[in-house]
């Protein structure tokens, strides 16, 4: 190709060549394209969409390319550069109905609802884990039944229940209800979801009484024969994920009952005894409840209740 100068007298430069070697070069599609037998609106269309000519079979007289054979060209490399279509998400649908509604239900009226609020605290549990293995095998002996930390622990929250009655109480449409019976709902985890048994009038039961009914409870929610008088009038739920390795959690409310609390895994932790630091069972207690029925305080003041409980089983376990 020839270069045209641009110095003196049409002197050709250093920088003349370097510009036309940096111009693009004609496209050798476009000059195979010049020498092929091909219809003008065929040739047209491959110099529009670049396509050289000399690699398309025509299917014209004496071989000569057509329109349509370009057109089929240019159809072809769509197909080809079309992303592979991703297959289907499979998934398996679990309909909300039954047992798991309700559940769903409840809590989506719950997390809307309720203007909740969660208060935590450390409680040193070394006190209980050693009552408990100290009366273990007299219990099993007396009640025929093993009890658990939790059972010892539902009794505590009864007792303190007792002296903080506004957190042993249901929502009405404009009021609170402050019930006389403490009725613990105990939470049981089924394959189709959450169920609250309830064990009545805990506060008037011994240990023994309260690990049958919460183990009966338990069974008969497991093989699908629970009563609705087995769920019926709680005023305050326990949910212990103790068991699961979780230390803390948040619990939902059971409405229309307006406190709910939430244990977690008893075990060995670093605690405050005097001004030292001591290795101890312990363990997290997360209360949750309705600000509209229970200010900060009083709910403060149950959970300072069951720590000091806790911290001397003796006086409410025998």
């Amino acid at each position: 190709a020839t270069i045209p100068g641009s110095g003196p007298g049409g002197r050709i430069t250093k920088e003349d060549v370097l510009r036309a070697a940096e111009a693009p070069a004609a496209p050798a599609a476009a000059a195979s394209n010049e020498r092929v037998k091909m219809s003008p609106i065929a040739r047209k269309l491959a110099q529009e969409y670049g396509i050289d000519a000399a690699t398309v079979t025509g299917t014209g007289p004496g071989g000569r390319v057509t329109k349509d054979d370009i057109l089929q060209v240019v159809e072809a490399s769509k197909t080809a550069a079309a992303p592979a279509v991703a297959a289907e998400l499979q998934a398996e649908t679990i309909p909300l109905t039954g047992i798991r509604g309700r559940v769903a239900e409840r809590m989506y009226e719950s997390w809307n609802t309720i203007p909740r609020v969660t208060e935590v605290m450390h409680v040193d549990m070394s006190a209980t884990v050693a009552f408990r293995e100290a009366m273990l095998s007299q219990w099993e002996q007396q009640f025929g039944v093993r009890i658990s930390l939790n059972d010892l622990i539902t009794k505590a929250v009864a007792v303190a229940l007792g002296r903080h009655p506004r957190l042993n109480a249901t929502m009405g449409e404009r009021e609170v209800r402050v019930h006389d019976q403490v009725n613990i709902g105990v939470a049981v985890n089924l394959d189709e979801g959450l169920i609250v048994p309830v064990v009545r009038q805990v506060d008037q039961k011994d240990l023994g009484q309260i690990a049958r009914e919460s183990r009966e409870l338990a069974e008969r929610a497991r093989s699908g024969r629970l009563q609705l008088d087995d769920l019926s009038d709680g005023t305050f739920t326990i949910t212990n994920l103790g068991t699961t390795g979780i230390d803390l959690f948040t619990p939902i409310i059971n409405p229309p009952q307006v406190a709910i609390l939430g244990v977690g895994m008893v075990q060995r932790r670093p605690v405050v005894v005097g001004d030292a630091l001591a290795i101890r069972p312990s363990a997290y207690l997360c209360l949750v409840f309705d600000h509209r029925a229970v200010d900060g305080v009083p709910a403060a003041r149950f959970l300072q209740e069951l720590q000091q409980l806790l911290a001397k089983p003796q006086d409410y376990a025998l």
